[in-house]
């Protein structure tokens, strides 16, 4: 389907990724990869829909698919669904927990507005200092001119 795409006719042409076919979808079809894959590794659908057809597919070929819906429970459970004959982990998958992502950022972005203000007042230290010193110098060097 030629995607990434760039987009050669357009005097500022960008490089365009997969919208899932949004167009399509506004007019009640299925993304055009899904319609076209022939051997329906690609599908597309409801959430609860895809999970029971990969249940069924699972159930109906035990020993070609692992035991694992990858993206069902992940994070919360993802957009993206996948079924596989190996471990998820041989084909780099990470091992994500059941915890969704915000979960995980909450404990920094707690912190954030304290680490903010704290570099904020060491910069401010810094700058106090270092134009304190630069001061100094300069009066230093006036004094001993008009001494001199």
């Amino acid at each position: 389907f030629d995607v990434p795409k760039f987009e050669w006719e357009k005097s500022l042409g960008l490089i365009v990724k997969c919208d899932m076919c949004v167009d399509r979808q506004a007019q009640g079809m299925e993304p055009s990869c899904a319609k076209a894959c022939p051997t329906g590794a690609i599908t597309f659908g409801e959430r609860d829909d895809l999970i029971a057809d990969a249940r069924t597919r699972m159930a109906a070929h035990p020993d070609k698919y692992v035991d694992h819906i990858y993206g069902e429970n992940e994070v919360g459970g993802t957009s993206k669904l996948y079924m596989s004959a190996v471990p998820f982990s041989l084909i780099g998958f990470p091992e994500l927990g059941p915890e969704e992502i915000p979960r995980y950022a909450e404990a920094v972005m707690k912190q954030t507005p304290t680490v903010a203000i704290g570099m904020a007042a060491a910069a401010s230290g810094l700058f106090w200092i270092l134009k304190r010193r630069q001061d100094n110098m300069v009066s230093t060097i006036e004094k001993e001119e008009v001494e001199g």
